[in-house]
């Protein structure tokens, strides 16, 4: 039995929907329960999930699940074997290598190798060869040349020093070695990107953000990596063996996994916290502002137009022409609010129960409303 290797998830959705049962697409129904299982593997090459799981996360029933899971066995994409798992007797989930996938990574070899990357074996010019192999045939067939110039270089550097004290002048000090700390720094760095790049943590619920706040460092010449809570720790260790080859390919010696201390956890609930509060005043400024600027639109308008907004949002349409002769009338006195003002108090006042029951059938009318400054009542 040939699983499938790791990796299957990234391309998934290409081989997927190429698969057929008795010359027809199998129906999206059992992609959605084999996607779902390969969410459940968490990057391994089999799972042992549930089908009530399996119903409860595609929102299928039992049965449905079990006709599926029947239907991928038939076309030989999974085989279904009865293991002891941790004393319990459970049936796994083993992913197979099918014919589609062979075919699709076989297309994927000759479309690099019309690209210019050949697979090994394949002897072309060194214009079309990979970058290493160029340079170790080039310094295979120039080693000599390479001695005879440093042996030349040699003896110029001693003349030249030679020559340098028989005139007095002050010896040549070495240039000083500047220290490869940022190379350095960013080497764990480069190892960790690389790995999100080419893993598919997607398929095993860490999303990108969780993925940025990992850290990563180094202990000597382990490659180490910090989870924010054990729960990613968990998700992530799923890639060990990939993510220490990488490591290694840096010049790493191993990976460690570990926990970040509480302390920077709560730092990052902390700077999450002051961005929300910082996001909430922000737009609490904005809002002042926008109503300033509605405030000031208001009062430069026309006593026609001023009232017209205030009728828009009055629920009682009777007695208009009274109501407009009250208001403006109302407009000379002193003590009557702004007309932006106004409009707030009004659409407080629809908001209570008296103005709500019975259909609005107690709002007075506007000008009622204006003439016994019925807008005391609200502020």
């Amino acid at each position: 039995m040939e699983t499938i290797s790791h990796g299957y998830g990234k391309d998934v959705n290409r081989w997927l929907p190429l698969l057929e049962i008795e010359g027809k697409k199998i129906s999206s129904g059992v992609r959605m329960t084999f996607l779902e299982m390969i969410k459940c593997a968490c990057g391994n090459d089999h799972t042992f999930v549930g089908i009530d799981t399996l119903a409860r996360r595609t929102q299928q029933s039992v049965r449905t699940i079990q006709r599926h899971i029947a239907i991928l066995k038939k076309i030989e994409v999974i085989d279904v074997v009865e293991e002891w798992v941790k004393g319990w007797k459970v049936k796994v989930y083993y992913f197979l290598k099918h014919k589609v996938i062979e075919e699709m990574l076989a297309s994927k070899n000759n479309l690099s190798r019309k690209r210019g990357n050949p697979p090994e074996g394949d002897v072309l010019p060194d214009e079309h060869r990979g970058k290493q192999e160029f340079e170790a045939d080039f310094e295979e067939k120039s080693a000599g040349e390479d001695l005879e110039q440093e042996r030349q270089v040699g003896d110029n550097l001693s003349s030249i020093l030679t020559n340098r004290e028989n005139n007095g002048e002050p010896p040549i000090n070495p240039p000083e070695v500047e220290a490869e700390n940022s190379a350095e720094e960013t080497k764990p760095k480069a190892v960790w990107e690389r790995v999100c790049e080419v893993l598919d943590f997607e398929y095993c619920f860490v999303p990108q953000p969780i993925l940025q706040s990992f850290t990563v460092g180094e202990n000597g010449t382990v490659f180490t990596v910090e989870a924010p809570t054990d729960f990613f720790l968990h998700r992530v260790k799923n890639y060990r063996k990939e993510i220490e080859e990488e490591a290694i390919k840096h010049g790493f010696s191993g990976v460690s996994f570990g926990v970040q201390p509480k302390e920077n956890l709560d730092r990052r609930i902390e700077e999450q916290e002051q961005k929300r509060r910082q996001l909430l005043a922000l737009k609490q400024k904005q809002a002042v502002h926008k109503q300033q600027v509605e405030r000031c639109g208001l009062e430069e308008k026309s006593v026609k137009e001023q009232f017209n907004c205030i009728w828009k949002i009055y629920p009682n349409k009777s007695g208009k022409w009274r109501a407009f002769l009250e208001f403006r009338k109302a407009k000379k006195q002193e003590g009557t609010p702004l007309v932006f003002d106004m409009i707030k108090l009004i659409e407080k006042a629809r908001r209570t129960d008296s103005w709500q029951r019975e259909n609005g059938r107690f709002v007075p009318s506007l000008h009622r409303w204006l003439n016994e400054k019925r807008w005391l009542d609200y502020e």
